[in-house]
């Protein structure tokens, strides 16, 4: 990811906080109605791409096909995509804490 993006980790760690101010926004979509649930699975699949988050991509990639294509979603499927989206929450935001110019002030 970072090679991607030239060394720029600045740049990485606005993508990370791009990524977890939706995290709230995308998850409340998947535990909407089915179109808000393929919307969600596209926004996160083009999110997981690019943090290279791949079973993330493939299971939201999954999502979306059965979600356009009027199919059932398993319950098993979804609970997957909320475990990959909140665990690449979980270290982006690490990633934010680790990183001296994202890191909150000690009080």
């Amino acid at each position: 990811m970072l090679a991607d993006l030239q060394g720029d980790r600045r740049s990485l760690c606005e993508l990370a906080q791009s990524y977890l101010s939706d995290l709230d926004r995308h998850l409340a979509m998947l535990i909407s109605d089915e179109d808000l649930i393929c919307e969600a699975a596209h926004r996160l699949r083009t999110a997981f791409s690019i943090f290279h988050a791949s079973r993330g991509s493939a299971v939201a990639r999954d999502v979306e096909r059965i979600c356009r294509a009027g199919e059932v979603l398993s319950d098993a499927l979804l609970r997957s995509l909320l475990l990959e989206t909140t665990g690449l929450g979980e270290e982006l935001q690490r990633y934010l804490e680790l990183t001296p110019q994202y890191r909150s002030p000690v009080v």
